[in-house]
């Protein structure tokens, strides 16, 4: 099992309000939970965030095998002389818990400031309307443009200058370590296990979320100086090739799976069952 959430499926299900936390769903999930994952073979959690938070609540799940082993992307094949996009780019469900108001309202700070930015968001859900109305009461219409849904996103990630991220929660985004391969310097707020994909200083710039001025002043300083966003850049696309690259991943995820009780290579008994070659 693939522990991708933080604390518990329940838990994403109510921050994404399509539950009520602590009613009869919610408990009914957490019983579940509690139930099977002690009796599975083996637990992959995608950050130590992650299986930190599921211990706070099912410490039984400690004696489950187990190991911490990243979400990882396929390299991008390199684009030279790709155009200009604009300046920021997200990706994610439009939904309340990924917190794209505030990617709003701090570009509203910056063009306070001087500053305007684009933004393209990459990504479908309940918000579209509420974050339409909200550029537009912002004065944003001529730079924020919700792209919606593309599969394809990756192929784009490099015609931007950064890439910014605003979730409340997050175990291991998948879209970060997508802008990284891509050699986007992020900037992201410092939750869940998203320290544990960049540095702050280092591939990224971690800001506020919940002061749209200082933020928009983080994300300035490092747009406004280029040598300081190449340099991001670059150490982003360093990381991404020594720690999330499937080249890299991939073996020890194979490792950890071949080595978990009941597992066994094709055509080998493995623990309890028979494991036979397609």
């Amino acid at each position: 099992m693939v522990v991708h959430f933080q604390t518990s499926q329940a838990d994403e299900w109510a921050h994404k309000n399509q539950i009520q936390r602590d009613g009869i769903v919610f408990r009914a999930i957490r019983r579940f939970e509690r139930k099977v994952i002690p009796r599975i073979d083996g637990l992959m959690y995608v950050s130590q965030s992650a299986r930190k938070g599921l211990l706070s609540w099912l410490p039984e799940a400690a004696a489950v095998p187990s190991a911490v082993i990243g979400n990882f992307v396929a390299p991008l094949p390199p684009e030279p002389g790709r155009a200009s996009l604009g300046d920021l780019v997200t990706v994610g469900n439009l939904t309340r818990a990924k917190n794209h108001r505030f990617l709003l309202e701090v570009l509203a700070e910056a063009r306070r400031a001087g500053r305007a930015l684009t933004l393209d968001v990459f990504g479908e859900g309940q918000c579209r309307k509420d974050l339409l109305q909200q550029a537009q009461s912002l004065g944003l219409e001529g730079q924020v443009r919700l792209r919606g849904f593309r599969p394809d996103v990756c192929r784009f990630l490099s015609g931007y200058r950064a890439y910014v991220h605003a979730s409340y929660v997050d175990a291991q985004p998948l879209a970060i370590i997508e802008a990284m391969a891509a050699g986007l310097p992020v900037i992201a707020g410092d939750v869940g296990g998203i320290s544990e994909l960049c540095d702050d200083g280092v591939e990224a710039r971690f800001w506020p979320l919940d002061d749209p001025g200082q933020a928009a002043a983080i994300l300035t300083d490092l747009l406004d100086c280029e040598s300081a966003r190449l340099k991001t850049a670059q150490a982003a696309g360093e990381r991404f090739r020594r720690d999330f690259d499937v080249n890299v991943v991939g073996p020890r995820l194979r490792s950890f799976l071949l080595g978990t009780p009941g597992s066994a290579p094709r055509g080998q008994p493995a623990r309890g069952r028979e494991v036979s070659a397609p």
